[in-house]
């Protein structure tokens, strides 16, 4: 694809300074970037990569003062970088149907007029695919599942009976949704599983990342509201409800019967046990465990950081000796 940088000026409402007929034909960080290349400095350490950039730089007023080439002008760069990356390199494209001979696909479902089924999927009965989606190769649809319009499920993505995902919902390769609950009842000391019929349900504009999963709900669907971004390798368990726009790091994970509010961010490894309510605005840095519902919006964290290893096992050993030194103090007071 090739456009102006006036084109991409008019497109996202923003001011360019420079050659406005310059043209763009691919994106590149500001450290690689070539004629014809579009790339955006946003970190002030980076700032040294414009003295010998070229192409067209998405900068900051302050920054495209020094820039002598074309520059696309914001004051949030990122975010225009964000916008005109997707449209450069849109992740939903216009397709005519395309349906590969190896796919499986049961008799009742209807194709609509745009969709692209790669090898060897399998799509279960009862399921509706949604115009303009791209089911990449291996991918597995259980029966009853509803994939909205305008999504990609990746390869060897699997959604298992009773998925329903909204619109421009990005699944990454070896996303599993509706797995059963860790559900388990207990008779003379054995394990009887409680079957998990509630499914998944998944709003729009979801990205989940790779070999995530979310597992099915018992009665109600587990349920992961719109704008909700999930990373990789993430564990989110049964009747779990993730509201807007919330943003989930690697490693994550969550227990069942778990609320989480709107606009909360997850550090990676974060652990939060079942039952618990999160409100809105939460942030939870790296390995933070959480054992009791938060109430209240903030920064919160319970990880100690890492020191050198000799000051470290002198600390673990003096937190092994507190409750005895502590009572030694107590009956010496």
């Amino acid at each position: 694809m090739s456009i102006t940088v006036e084109s991409l000026a008019e497109q996202f409402a923003c001011q360019y300074r420079g050659d406005g007929s310059h043209s763009i034909n691919s994106i590149k960080p500001i450290s690689q970037s070539v004629d014809g290349s579009i790339s955006f400095l946003h970190n002030e350490k980076y700032r040294h990569f414009l003295d010998s950039a070229k192409g067209c730089i998405i900068l900051s007023p302050e920054h495209a003062e020094s820039y002598p080439g074309p520059a696309l002008v914001s004051e949030n760069p990122y975010l225009l970088y964000a916008r005109v990356a997707n449209f450069l390199n849109k992740v939903v494209r216009e397709v005519c149907q395309s349906i590969h001979p190896s796919a499986v696909i049961d008799s009742s479902v209807q194709l609509p007029d745009h969709i692209s089924v790669g090898a060897n999927c399998v799509i279960g009965k009862g399921t509706t695919l949604g115009q303009g989606s791209y089911i990449h190769a291996g991918v597995i649809i259980g029966e009853d599942c509803v994939i909205g319009d305008s999504c990609e499920l990746f390869a060897h993505s699997t959604l298992y009976n009773n998925v329903s995902l909204g619109d421009r919902v990005v699944l990454h390769s070896g996303v599993v949704l509706g797995s059963d609950g860790f559900g388990f009842a207990t008779e003379h000391g054995r394990w009887v599983p409680v079957p998990q019929l509630g499914g998944v349900l998944i709003g729009s504009d979801v990205s989940i990342g790779a070999n995530t999963t979310v597992d099915s709900g018992t009665i109600d669907p587990t349920h992961i509201h719109d704008g909700v971004i999930v990373d990789n390798l993430v564990q989110i368990g049964h009747n779990v409800v993730i509201h807007e726009h919330t943003a989930i790091a690697a490693c994550v994970g969550i227990s069942g019967s778990t609320q989480i509010g709107r606009h909360c961010m997850l550090g990676g490894q974060t652990g939060i046990a079942g039952h618990l309510s999160i409100c809105d605005n939460v942030v939870l840095l790296a390995k933070t465990q959480v054992t009791k519902s938060i109430k209240q919006a903030g920064v919160y964290s319970s990880i100690v950081g890492f020191q050198e290893r000799t000051s470290w096992n002198k600390n673990v050993a003096r937190l092994r000796r507190l409750d005895a030194t502590l009572q030694t103090m107590t009956t010496k007071g």
